[in-house]
């Protein structure tokens, strides 16, 4: 990815949410598949400038252009013209700055702004932390980690009721499946950065 056109703005990794992974080239002229962590998100819409991360270095490029396809989008940034160009973007992480996104109204927040966060039931009993946020088929889980074992909890009502304080509040987790926790099998599940 050298030779890289970096935008005039620089990315605050702190406002940087993490959309998705960039895939195969598609065509002869630049584009590239883009594999979004969430299928309902349309984040990549509404940007100018998209963040590449590979290898733990960051790729600023404009977006000249963005189509939706069935299993994702399809992506053209500049300085990128050839097949062989977006070859290199293969198995980056594409992230995107919060400023770039539509305003948030008052009672809405990102998922994945719930990562780190105490979780509690609704009698402000503690159940764990919540330390990753995974897509199980269209359907977002809460993975609420209580010493050795981690909690799935669907980020849905009525298992998910409110942000508080930055505490999230869930119920009826009583009979949800629990994993082991394994730092072996964590590390691969997770890397939830912010999703968007």
């Amino acid at each position: 990815m050298s030779g890289s056109k970096q935008p005039s703005d620089e990315l605050d990794v702190g406002r940087a949410l993490s959309f998705g992974v960039v895939g195969k080239a598609h065509g002869l002229d630049g584009w590239m598949r883009v594999r979004p962590y969430r299928r309902d998100t349309e984040g990549l819409l509404h940007v100018e400038t998209v963040w590449f991360s590979f290898e733990g270095r960051l790729d600023g490029r404009r977006v000249l252009s963005v189509r939706g396809e069935r299993s994702g989008y399809l992506l053209l940034v500049e300085g990128c013209g050839s097949r062989t160009e977006a070859e290199r973007f293969k198995g980056a992480e594409l992230l995107l700055s919060r400023d770039e996104l539509p305003a948030l109204g008052p009672d809405e927040f990102y998922l994945v702004d719930c990562i780190g966060a105490e979780a509690q039931d609704l009698t402000g009993a503690s159940l764990g932390r919540v330390v990753d946020l995974l897509d199980a088929g269209g359907r977002d889980l809460f993975v609420v980690r209580d010493g050795a074992e981690d909690l799935l909890v669907p980020a849905t009502e009525p298992f998910f009721v409110d942000v508080r304080d930055g505490r999230v509040i869930l119920t009826d987790v009583d009979g949800l499946p629990k994993e082991h926790h394994d730092s072996k099998a964590a590390g691969r599940r997770t890397g939830s950065k912010g999703r968007a």
